[in-house]
This record gives structure tokens, C-alpha cells and sequence, in this order.
């Protein structure tokens, strides 16, 4: 035992774990100029697949002409232009074909919202001239604000909501559609009535696409699948994100918390715009529901972006400066929750401005602290606000129509890809950093284990010492009182030793020791018995499962072994020999409860009266 607690004490255990970098300056450079490049090609790429048609086909007073070269190529048209317009300021009671005007005289962007007032009637007209038949015909509308009615050839054709002047009756509502239209030859007349009593802007605000039916559905379905993979990414995300919370949730995860939200509205945002799928999912959304949706999603996320940047990096700004952006985010929540759209919409310019603010804020402080800390942490959570911000400009944009809608959604997807690339990161360092660390505590398990034995073991007897026997008879007392089982504990000490020490040394005196320890411990043969050196000459035994009559035998059996030792005492006062005195305390939790002090208490009492008589075992009784 001596040789291995040398050895051990003389064995350095080294932890060592690599050092894993971040990002260089280097490195991150370059990947900003890809992602600038990216975005730029996303843009290329949105303004071309928009283009369905030559630049020849336009829409003139409401006219637009197809020519059959067009047609063969198998072309999707967008009906962008002037479309002839009639207004009404208040929505007449019968909605059908009689209140289409014989000439407009007046015309409307398509797409765009309509000048004219805000409650009301808009009526938009447009007519395609074929040079050629066209195998089913259909057009493909995303979102119209608000309820429609289309008529073709003024005949009612498809419906989505209710138009209505009795509000009781009116109902709001948006639904992307791609609509087949009967073979016509020559001139099809395409007339949509748009309902508004909500007082926000209405009108045909997305682009009306006409072409063949199978052509038009396809383009969908692969809007649909897009959005989806979209959606999918970003809850993967998520889940990710809720997976550590779970883990972490004794040190905060506020970090997570934010990037869940942000994700949300994430989904929020993308999924009831343009394909609109949770608007599929989600039937009983009215129009004023899906705007306050749209319109939290689109203003939430700066403020959450910054909470979850100080929440990682917590030097970007100051607790007033943190507590001030939670504030307002709420705030602008609660108002969006609690007014309609048709009074919150026209503080969106002021939102969208605070909210780019907020983003210049961010760049600057990330920068800043790059150059004081040259840390490249800053770096990495600025070019994710980077491609956040194309986003969310592409998104600003898109509502005042200057660029094709699939650009926002696009760069969303590459913020949410480069959440997932960094989560993907942090994960693959956590595994390596675990399985270092999980390695070198398989190096060093032997080691640990028998730091732990050294720790519980006496050095001198070699049977468990006072910590070990502390620790075990709290445990121990709870196992019994909880099972029930009877217990004995005895206090043992060696009669007249001081006077051993003094006739023959302090050796001779650990070698007495060490044989009244091995005596004691070979009689203690069952295995749920364990004894201890209490302290000094003194020794502890702890017995588990046995009745009064045999703890008292076990005790006479170790006192008879100790005096058959014939170890001699020549200063002894009345035993030539070396004896021992036992003091006993019994006890049985079926019959009465008590905690281990008091046990061990009524043991040094019973001790106390044996050493009185010397060699002999008392055990303790509540009557005397």
C-alpha cells in the first residue's frame, strides 16, 4: 500500500485538450466576398426567372398581345403594366358582372396597390389577345389584398372570400391559386374585383402570371418544394437549438432561446408569403390574422438578433443599451398584437427604419471590438447579420416592388444555412473536445479509482479510516430506515494502550495495531459487515441485517480474539494482555426510527461503561 500511494504521489495526471481556433481574418474575408457574390447571383438569378418573355410583349391600355412564337416556346407570361381600372368609394351590394364598366378610363400598376382611396371597390381589366390557340390556358395569383372575385369574359369564375359592404358579411382573405381558364381562341377578357373594408392597402400587389395550366402548376410545385425544404432547414435548426437548451439548461441557453425565436419568425415570415403554405396548414388565419403575423415576424427578428449576440459576445453593448432593445421589441409587439393592421402598417416605414438602425449598431459594435480584441468570434456573427440584413432589405424591397419576390426567401435560406453551418461547427468541436476528454479519462480511470480506495483506506491497518466511515453511516442509515432492516453499531477501544505506547514504543505500538485491525476484520466475515479506524486506538464496526442476540455475539467474538492474541502489556493495571472494551447500540427502524448521531451517541455511552470494567461489551439500553 505504501510503494502504490508513493507511486501515485509521484504521477502527474495531464488533461490535455487541443486548442481549437476560430476563423482567421483570412478566412472569413473570403467567405464574406463569396457571400457577396451569392447574393449577388440570387438577385441575377430571381430578375431572370421572373423574366418569363421577351421584352416585346407589354401591356398597353390594357391590352396585351400574344404572338404565337411566344405561345410555342411554351412562355409564362407575367401580366405586368397598366391594367384598365374603375373604382368605387364604397362596395356596392350585388357583386356580379353588371358592375363592370363597357370602358375604363382610368388605369393601375400590376402589380402595385391602388392610389384611389382605401376602402372601396377596385375593378381591374385586362384583355390578352391569342394570334393562336392555347392548350388550357390558366393564371397563377399569389396574394391579392384583399377578397376577389375573377370574371372571364364577364362571366364569375373563381372566388376567394367574401366582398361584401356589410361588414358582418365581408370576409378577408388570401389564397395562391393557379386557375385554369376555358380553351378561348382569339381574346379572353380577364376582370378581377378586389373587396377592401379594412382601410390598409389593397390591390394587386403580386405579379399575375398567365401561361399553360401544366407549366403554371409546375412552377408551383417547385415554389412549394423550395418553401419547404426552407421550412424544413429551419426546423432542424430548432430542433437543434431545443436539443441544447434541454442539455444546458442549468447554465441559461438564453443563446438558444433567441435563435428558436428567430427561426420562428423565420418560418412565420416566409411561410405565409408568397406559396403562403402555412396559410394551408393553418385554415382559420383571416387576412388581418396572417398581416399581424407577417408584420411581428418581419420587425421581431433585429431586436432577437441583438439579444442573441450579447447573449454569446456580452461586451457588444452595455445592460441599459440590452434592456432598452428587449423593451421596445416588446413593445412594438404588443402593438401589432393590439391594433389592426390597417393602423400599424403606416408606421411600417418608421419600423423598418429603427430596425435597419438597430443593424448599423450591431456592424459597428461587432467591428469595434474585432479591432480592440482581434477576436474573430465578432466576425463570424457579422456576416450572418450580413446575410440577414440582404434578407431583410430584399424583403423591404419586395413590398415596394422593386425586386422579384423569391429573392428574400432566398436569403433567408442562406441565413438559416449559415445557422445550420455554424451549429454544425460548434457540434463537430464539442464531439472532438468530448471524445479527448472522454479518452483521457479511460487513461486515467485506474488511477482515479485507486485515488478514491487511498482516500477511504487507513494507511497504517489498511482497513477503511474516519472520512470513509462518516460518509458511509449517512448513507447507510438512510438505506435502513428506508428498507427497515436492523443494524448494529459498535464503538471499540484497545484498554491501557498509552501505557503499551510508553513500555515499548510508538512501533511496537503500530504493529499492535495493525494485528488488533487484521484480528478484527478476518471475524468480520459476512459481506454487508465493514469496520473502521476510528481514530487513534479506536475502531468502529457498522453491521447490517441482524438481530440484538447475534450483534452481541459478534461483538464477544471480536473482544475473545483480541485477548487470544496474547500480545503483552506489562504496565497493564490489571490484564498482562491486550484487551479490548466494546460498546454496543442496537438498532431497529421497524420498531423505531432515529438518526445516526443518536446511534452513535448511545454506542460511546455503552463504550464508556465497558472501559469502566475494561475487556468486556456492553451494549446500550434506554431503560438504564
Amino acid at each position: 500500500m505504501n510503494s502504490f500511494r508513493n507511486k501515485f504521489q509521484n504521477t502527474e495526471i495531464k488533461l490535455t485538450i487541443k486548442n481549437e481556433k476560430y476563423f482567421t481574418s483570412k478566412e472569413l474575408t473570403f467567405l464574406f466576398i463569396v457571400i457577396n457574390l451569392l447574393i449577388l447571383l440570387v438577385l441575377l438569378f430571381s430578375f431572370s426567372s421572373d423574366k418569363h418573355t421577351a421584352t416585346a410583349n407589354h401591356i398597353v391600355d390594357g391590352s396585351l398581345h400574344l404572338t404565337s412564337d411566344v405561345l410555342e416556346d411554351n412562355n409564362i407570361v407575367p401580366l405586368t403594366g397598366k391594367w384598365s381600372f374603375a373604382w368605387y368609394p364604397e362596395i356596392p351590394k350585388i357583386i356580379d358582372s353588371s358592375i363592370i364598366p363597357e370602358n375604363f378610363t382610368n388605369t393601375e400598376s400590376v402589380p402595385g396597390y391602388w392610389k384611389t382611396g382605401s376602402t372601396g371597390l377596385g375593378i381591374y381589366n385586362l384583355k390578352i389577345v391569342l394570334d393562336d390557340t392555347m392548350d388550357i390556358p390558366a393564371l397563377k395569383l399569389t396574394n391579392v389584398m384583399d377578397t376577389y372575385k375573377l370574371f372571364i369574359n364577364n362571366k364569375e369564375y373563381y372566388s376567394v372570400g367574401n366582398i361584401s359592404s356589410d361588414p358582418d358579411m365581408y370576409r378577408d382573405e388570401s389564397r395562391p391559386v393557379v386557375i385554369p381558364l376555358p380553351n378561348c381562341r382569339g381574346e379572353i377578357s380577364v376582370t378581377i374585383m378586389v373587396g377592401n373594408l379594412t382601410e390598409k392597402r389593397g390591390g394587386l400587389n403580386r405579379v399575375i402570371y398567365f401561361g399553360k395550366y401544366e407549366k403554371l402548376k409546375n412552377l408551383r410545385e417547385k415554389l412549394l418544394v423550395y418553401n419547404s425544404i426552407l421550412l424544413g432547414i429551419t426546423l432542424s435548426v430548432i430542433f437543434y437549438n431545443l436539443l441544447f437548451l434541454l442539455i444546458n439548461r442549468k447554465n441559461g441557453g438564453w443563446n438558444h432561446i433567441f435563435l428558436i425565436i428567430l427561426c420562428l419568425s423565420i418560418i412565420i415570415f416566409c411561410g405565409l408569403k408568397q406559396e403562403m403554405m402555412l396559410k394551408t396548414f393553418i385554415t382559420v388565419l383571416t387576412g388581418e390574422m396572417r398581416a399581424k403575423l407577417i408584420y411581428i415576424s418581419f420587425l421581431l427578428p433585429f431586436p432577437v438578433f441583438a439579444c442573441y449576440i450579447k447573449s454569446i459576445y456580452s461586451r457588444i453593448f452595455g445592460n441599459k443599451t440590452y434592456k432598452i432593445i428587449i423593451i421596445i421589441a416588446i413593445s412594438v409587439t404588443l402593438f401589432v398584437l393590439l391594433f389592426k393592421s390597417s393602423v400599424f402598417s403606416r408606421f411600417l416605414v418608421f419600423f423598418e427604419i429603427a430596425n435597419l438602425l438597430l443593424a448599423l449598431f450591431l456592424i459597428g459594435r461587432l467591428l469595434y471590438i474585432y479591432i480592440k480584441t482581434k477576436n474573430t468570434i465578432p466576425l463570424t456573427q457579422l456576416i450572418g447579420l450580413y446575410i440577414f440584413i440582404s434578407g431583410f432589405v430584399a424583403a423591404v424591397l419586395d413590398d415596394n416592388l422593386a425586386v422579384p419576390s423569391a429573392a428574400p426567401f432566398i436569403l433567408f435560406t442562406g441565413f438559416v444555412l449559415y445557422l445550420t453551418a455554424g451549429n454544425t461547427i460548434l457540434s463537430i468541436r464539442l464531439y472532438n473536445r468530448m471524445n479527448l476528454l472522454h479518452n483521457a479519462l479511460i487513461t486515467s480511470e485506474k488511477d482515479k479509482e485507486n485515488l478514491r480506495k487511498l482516500s477511504y483506506i487507513d494507511p497504517l491497518t489498511e482497513i477503511s479510516n474516519r472520512r470513509h466511515f462518516d460518509e458511509y453511516i449517512r448513507l447507510h442509515w438512510e438505506k435502513i430506515n428506508f428498507i427497515g432492516e436492523p443494524a448494529a453499531l459498535f464503538m471499540i477501544d484497545i484498554d491501557n494502550f498509552k501505557l503499551f505506547n510508553d513500555a515499548y514504543g510508538h512501533q511496537e505500538g503500530d504493529v499492535c495495531l495493525k494485528k488488533v485491525a487484521s484480528a478484527m476484520n478476518i471475524e468480520l466475515n459476512r459481506g454487508n459487515d465493514i469496520i473502521f479506524r476510528y481514530g487513534g486506538e479506536e475502531f468502529a464496526v457498522i453491521l447490517s441485517d441482524i438481530s440484538r442476540k447475534d450483534a452481541y455475539r459478534i461483538a464477544e467474538k471480536l473482544r475473545q480474539n483480541i485477548e487470544n492474541l496474547k500480545i503483552q502489556n506489562k504496565n497493564s493495571l490489571f490484564n498482562k494482555y491486550i484487551t479490548v472494551s466494546i460498546g454496543i447500540s442496537y438498532y431497529n427502524p421497524g420498531i423505531k426510527q432515529t438518526r445516526w448521531n443518536k446511534t452513535l451517541r448511545e454506542a460511546d455511552e455503552a463504550l464508556y461503561a465497558a472501559k469502566i470494567k475494561k475487556n468486556c461489551c456492553v451494549i446500550y439500553d434506554d431503560e438504564k
